[in-house]
């Protein structure tokens, strides 16, 4: 009872977000911040030296529903941009993300 519990809905799952970091342009920093309605859910700030070789993979409590990321990146030559994402989180799979729009 208790492991079926443990695994409803009510309770938030492990759930892993996958951001596709982009390999062809510069990137120099970035910040990732989650939420769900007004709730900062998550905050973290990663910086490059290289161009990044694998995507940013982050692992956090998550109920099923709907939720945003505001991103903010650097890139070469002191370019800012700011991007927002919705998205949503159902099942266990893995949710799979592009940190910049094409």
């Amino acid at each position: 009872m208790g492991l079926l519990l443990y695994r409803s809905p009510i309770f938030p799952q492990e759930h892993e977000l996958i951001w596709e970091l982009p390999r062809d342009v510069g990137l120099q920093d970035c910040e990732i911040q989650l939420w769900s309605g007004s709730t900062l859910l998550k905050r973290e700030q990663r910086s490059f030296t290289n161009s990044p070789q694998s995507d940013w993979i982050q692992t956090l409590p998550l109920k099923p529903g709907e939720y945003q990321a505001e991103v903010f990146v650097h890139l070469d030559g002191g370019v800012a941009r700011h991007e927002h994402r919705t998205f949503r989180v159902d099942g266990a799979a893995p949710v799979r993300l592009p940190l910049l729009a094409r």
